[in-house]
């Protein structure tokens, strides 16, 4: 009898505390997930001045990175993007090969480039200011972006553009690639947040 009142005492907090922790897990991963993204409706695409032929193009494998929203104030987005360099397509098998190579992104050495969220703040044109970091490859450089936020529906929109030179990031190319292509690319997102809530 002694012996199960012994277990008893053992067991009881030990369930309680197995339970609490499954709750606030359980409410943790829900609070997470309220925003997915929409992966179909969802782009990230640049596009490249050249002398010969003018390259657009656009990365097929991207997902959010440790994101959080309130659902409400855009000032209160966090997080990033994880994209994968070797998912480039410009509608050329060899280009988009030679895309993957040491000389631009080096997907073998640098599988993945991040954007790293550091501040939203409100503009006076209703417009936002997204202040984020880029990695691509080893290099690193922070970009203040005016980015569109729009409620949808079941849909948070976000949606900007930015000139980034690529020679910042050790893009560099072979010397004939240089030759008629431009530094200045411009990039463009539309990231689809789907509102598991409603």
């Amino acid at each position: 009898m002694r012996n199960r009142n012994y277990l008893s005492m053992k067991l009881v907090p030990a369930l309680c505390l197995a339970l609490v922790f499954s709750i606030a897990s359980a409410h943790a991963e829900s609070v997470q997930e309220r925003f997915t993204l929409d992966r179909a409706r969802s782009s990230i695409e640049f596009f490249v001045d050249a002398k010969l032929v003018d390259v657009k193009g656009s990365f097929r494998s991207f997902r959010l990175d440790q994101f959080s929203f309130d659902g409400s104030n855009p000032e209160s987005l966090k997080g990033g993007l994880v994209i994968w360099p070797a998912s480039v397509f410009t509608r050329d098998k060899d280009r988009d090969e030679h895309l993957r190579q040491d000389d631009f992104f080096w997907v073998e050495k640098y599988p993945t480039s991040k954007i790293t969220l550091q501040k939203v703040q409100k503009r006076s044109d209703g417009l936002y200011d997204f202040v984020f970091n880029m990695q691509i490859r080893d290099k690193v450089k922070q970009y203040t972006v005016p980015t569109k936020v729009a409620n949808v529906n079941d849909h948070v929109y976000v949606e900007g553009s930015f000139f980034v030179d690529r020679s910042d990031f050790d893009l560099n190319g072979e010397h004939i690639a240089n030759l008629v292509m431009n530094n200045q690319v411009e990039l463009k997102y539309i990231i689809a947040l789907k509102d598991n809530s409603k």
